[in-house]
């Protein structure tokens, strides 16, 4: 959560970039316009929510994707990091897709 807070601010201001196609100095300008401090943190409530979400499926969901892992490739069962390896990122691409739509919402409200 903290981390989520402390990296919203240029989050904001690059997707406000994105979507008004503007410089830097433009989109904080205008986004202190907006609303001042406050507008910054626009969104980190649903980024919160959703790497809370994704953090949760990932703690679920990767033992037993190692356990099948070891099943299928029973070599990895001397590689702990290559397991580890592949593990991790077959259950975090899932928790990242799965917890795509906060992220759209958190998006939306930062434009």
């Amino acid at each position: 959560g903290t981390g989520e807070f402390l990296a919203n601010p240029p989050v904001v201001i690059k997707n406000y970039q994105i979507t008004n196609n503007v410089g830097i100095i433009t989109a904080v300008e205008e986004l202190w316009a907006q609303g001042g401090p406050p507008r910054f943190f626009s969104g980190v409530g649903m980024g919160v929510l959703r790497k809370s979400l994704a953090n949760g499926v990932v703690l679920q969901t990767i033992g037993p994707t190692k356990s099948v892992l070891q099943a299928a490739w029973p070599q990895l069962q001397t590689n702990k990091v290559l397991l580890s390896f592949i593990a991790g990122s077959l259950t975090g691409s899932f928790a990242e897709v799965m917890t795509n739509p906060p992220d759209q919402v958190k998006t939306m409200t930062q434009a």
